[in-house]
Order: C-alpha cells, then structure tokens, then sequence
C-alpha cells in the first residue's frame, strides 16, 4: 500500500487500523466492509486537518470536499474521486439501508485507492501539517 512519511501520524494510525482490519478479513468477513469505513474516516481526518472549519468547529466529508476543492487542494482528478466515489460509499457505509459486503478484491482496490489519495496528498501539503509521522 502507498504510505508518506509525511502522512499526519493520526491519519496513519487510521490507515494502519484499516490494514489489520483487511488482513482479518480472512477470519471474520465485515473486516473487509470495515476496513474501507475506517480508510474513509482517515480520508475525511486528512481534509479536515488541512481545510477543517477550525477548533471546536466538526465538518462532515462532503463539505470538506467541497472546501478542499475551493481552497485549491485538490487537482480535479482527486475532487472526482472524492466526490463521486469515496462520499457515495462513506455515505452508504455509514447510513446503511440494508446488508453491505464487499470481497476481498474489492476492499484491496478501495483499500489502496485510498492510501494511494492520502499519500499523495500529504506529500503536497505536507507545510499544512503540525507534525507529519515519523518515516518508517
């Protein structure tokens, strides 16, 4: 899977979680629907760090987009991925409207659509950050 060092260490920790929940995806078949939750909650911590509406202030994913978008953050190919593709299945995963399973294949290329995005992106603004993740 793509990683930065450069990825801020709360959203590789979201990402991390993400990995194991795939590689339990063998034991436990929701793993691989979770993990992909989990990879869009680290997506959705990025974008806030970087074009949040400011402490104590929570955006949702789809008007984080949107002000990433405005902010000049994203290239277009990122905002229609985002818009089109990540806020669909956030928005299914997290307001279900009956059973979700994905397959293993699936959840890979999801899996690594997404660290694909975050690495990329926090090479680009990694001056946004606080404090990036130690390399490694």
């Amino acid at each position: 899977m793509p990683i930065s060092a450069n990825t801020p260490s709360e959203v590789a920790a979201l990402l991390e979680r993400a990995r194991r929940q795939f590689v339990l995806g063998c034991a436990d078949y929701d793993n691989f629907v979770d993990c992909i939750a989990t990879a869009f909650k680290a997506i959705e911590a990025l974008l806030h760090l970087c074009a949040g509406a400011g402490p104590g202030k929570r955006e949702t994913l789809g008007p984080l987009i949107t002000r990433s978008q405005r902010e000049g953050l994203l290239t277009d190919h990122e905002f229609a991925y985002l818009n089109m593709f990540v806020r669909h299945f956030r928005n299914k995963l997290a307001h279900p409207k009956g059973p979700i399973a994905f397959t293993p294949g699936m959840s890979d290329e999801m899996l690594v659509g997404c660290h694909r995005f975050v690495a990329q992106f926090s090479d680009r603004h990694v001056s946004r950050f606080d404090r990036p993740c130690p390399p490694g």
